[in-house]
């Protein structure tokens, strides 16, 4: 339901303001692009092996 409301407010926005349009078309990817980063940092085991040796593990 969320993503729909967001695209409906997207278009609405872009209907009542056609000028400043650019900012959403800059801010729309760069809030992806943080949050994509964001959620990378806060899972490190999907890319990293030694994680689960170093949380947890024996210490060598």
């Amino acid at each position: 339901m969320a993503p729909m409301m967001s695209i409906g407010g997207i278009i609405m926005a872009i209907r009542q303001v056609v000028g400043l349009s650019w900012i959403l078309a800059i801010s729309i990817p760069v809030v992806l692009v943080v949050a994509g980063i964001v959620i990378a940092c806060i899972s490190p085991t999907q890319g990293n092996p030694r994680v689960p040796q170093t949380i947890g593990g024996e210490r060598k």
